[in-house]
């Protein structure tokens, strides 16, 4: 109908060809439940392995060890001396601050009446 001076020619068994060709074509429906089926299965799977894996490791965390009393005695004197260690170095820090200060103040004073000579 596009060519009116032409005629086509359908070759014979090509509607037979073309039915049989379709038939055998995949179908989109089980394709796309095919899909889904898949995405659930692998979800499921995850959160399996997930669970497993979370329960091994909490079955296989050591349990806590006893400290013995001279143990505990020798964490709290550790801890008294890094505490006398932490006191002194902010005593420190604070004298050296303090002398920061007074070197400042000393230059300006000698640098005021350096100028003024």
């Amino acid at each position: 109908s596009l060519i009116p001076d032409r005629s086509v020619h359908i070759p014979d068994h090509l509607e037979e060809k073309l039915s049989s060709y379709i038939d055998r074509l995949p179908d989109k429906k089980r394709q796309i439940l095919f899909s889904r089926n898949w995405k659930w299965i692998s979800g499921i799977a995850a959160g399996i392995i997930l669970a497993i894996s979370t329960g091994l490791y909490m079955y296989r965390q050591p349990s806590s060890k006893r400290l013995s009393n001279q143990e505990i005695y020798a964490c709290a004197e550790a801890q008294r001396a890094l505490i006398l260690v932490s006191q002194k170095l902010n005593k420190g820090t604070n004298q050296w601050q303090q002398a920061q200060k007074e070197i400042i103040e000393t230059n300006r004073i000698v640098n005021k009446h350096l100028k003024y000579k």
